[in-house]
């Protein structure tokens, strides 16, 4: 079995205040046209390829275990990745990576889960992983498991740089601490309202939390986005990809275009 495992866009990212040790965030994700491409088929035991990950980290394997334990299967499973989404660029590639997992092993071994159970099993894996089971723009709060989509949600298109800089998730968070708590909207409210790409509330709180160096890298790929006509721009998660939103594909493929010259990964995007 051949499935797509696609990435995400944190269009906006608030720290509202923390629950226990975890953070409370709001968040308005979306999935995005950006994909690793998995091949899942029965083995005489587990084997991963395609990624340098240990088994005991690697989510994969997690979403593997987590449902072969609940389910009392006895079988194994070879899973070969593709690997197009950039490791720790924040667009949430092993957190999809899991979610397609569970979702290809539900239907190789008809087991007839509900999207609802699924997503309980992704809340064990990952803070991220709930919103790849429904893959739909969403506003997510709480820390993560939280998920109300948004309907009618505009396209948004633009232009994705990652230039290979990594963040420390643990680090940023600490950092953030620092700072105020944005303040909490009412829930729900973000599924009421009419959308464009112009009323969208652009800002990532977790951009604070860079250290100096990481925090320039990113002022500087918003500047350049915004020199060859990005409306908006934005670290997307804990960074380090950022990307900027368009209004016309002709500016996205000039962007792209110029911009590939200077940074190592520029694509174009597209909201699902």
């Amino acid at each position: 079995m051949m499935v797509k495992s696609n990435a995400k866009l944190n269009l906006n990212l608030k720290v509202v205040g923390k629950i226990g040790n975890l953070h409370e965030l709001e968040s308005i994700m979306v999935p995005i046209n950006l994909y690793d491409y998995i091949e899942i088929k029965e083995s005489k035991e587990d084997r991963i390829f395609g990624m340098d990950i240990p088994f005991e980290t690697n989510l994969l394997y997690k979403a593997l275990c987590k449902v072969r334990s609940l389910f009392k299967i006895d079988r194994h499973i070879e899973i070969t990745i593709d690997k197009n989404i950039p490791i720790f660029s924040g667009m949430g590639g092993g957190s999809g990576n899991a979610a397609a997992v569970i979702l290809a092993l539900n239907e190789l071994w008809n087991l007839k889960m509900t999207t609802d159970e699924m997503v309980s099993i992704g809340k064990e894996i990952g803070s991220d992983v709930p919103f790849f089971i429904i893959n739909k723009p969403s506003y997510v709060y709480g820390t993560g498991e939280k998920i109300v989509q948004i309907n009618n949600f505009p396209k948004v298109r633009g232009v994705l740089v990652f230039d290979d800089d990594k963040a420390s998730t643990k680090e940023v968070f600490e950092n953030v601490d620092k700072f105020p708590f944005s303040n909490k909207k009412e829930v729900g409210i973000e599924n009421e309202m009419d959308y464009s790409i112009y009323n969208i509330e652009y800002v990532n709180d977790l951009e604070k939390g860079l250290d100096e160096g990481m925090y320039e890298k990113v002022q500087t790929i918003k500047s350049d986005l915004k020199s060859y006509g990005a409306l908006y721009t934005l670290m997307t998660g804990s960074g380090g990809c950022v990307f900027g939103v368009f209004e016309n594909e002709k500016n996205v493929e000039r962007c792209r275009t110029m911009l590939s010259k200077k940074y190592k990964i520029v694509c174009k995007f597209e909201t699902l």
